[in-house]
């Protein structure tokens, strides 16, 4: 099934579509969860998954509804996903990359079989994109950061906030791509 970027995530169970629950309505019934991990591999053609927005979730403006998070992993992170201005403070470790990781992409000969026998693509974000969805993130408290981005005239920036913003990291990920 292929998506544009924005239109919500359709699970399938035995063939059948299944009607999608907002994202936080989801959290909302598991206040004590510590650990949330979301790859889903875009099919070929489509975009990056929105997973929280004001049209398709509940009241935004409100808390995260798990207090207690303390990792997060999203693949393909969305810049319009509003996930990212409500972490909570609690967030220590936070994964913002691709799935299958991006250098898949780049093999020799890969890029044809992934889109040709698998259907799926890799829409990394840029550095440019990466500074404007951490510069989003209030995880002062983040211990461990991962991203996954392609550098472009912004990546000295994007070095320079994750400093600026995360002071407390004692593992940094950086999978940076030319």
């Amino acid at each position: 099934e292929r998506r544009d970027a924005g239109e919500p995530i359709t699970a399938h169970r035995d063939g059948f579509p299944v009607t999608p629950v907002p994202l936080l309505s989801f959290l909302r019934r598991m206040p004590r969860l510590r650990t949330l991990t979301l790859h889903q591999v875009p099919l070929a053609g489509s975009g990056r998954f929105l997973l929280m927005s004001r049209d398709t979730d509940c009241d935004t403006s409100r808390p995260f509804p798990c207090p207690e998070l303390h990792t997060l992993s999203v693949s393909y992170p969305h810049l319009a996903d509003e996930l990212y201005d409500v972490l909570p403070i609690t967030l220590q470790k936070l994964a913002l990359r691709c799935y299958p990781r991006h250098y898949i992409h780049l093999l020799p000969g890969m890029p044809a079989v992934s889109r040709l026998n698998y259907g799926w693509n890799s829409p990394i974000l840029s550095a440019s994109e990466m500074v404007a969805l951490l510069s989003r993130c209030c995880c002062a408290q983040l211990t461990h950061l991962d991203i996954e981005y392609v550098a472009d005239h912004r990546d000295s920036e994007l070095l320079g906030i994750i400093s600026t913003l995360f002071p407390h990291l004692k593992v940094l990920t950086l999978l940076r791509y030319r």
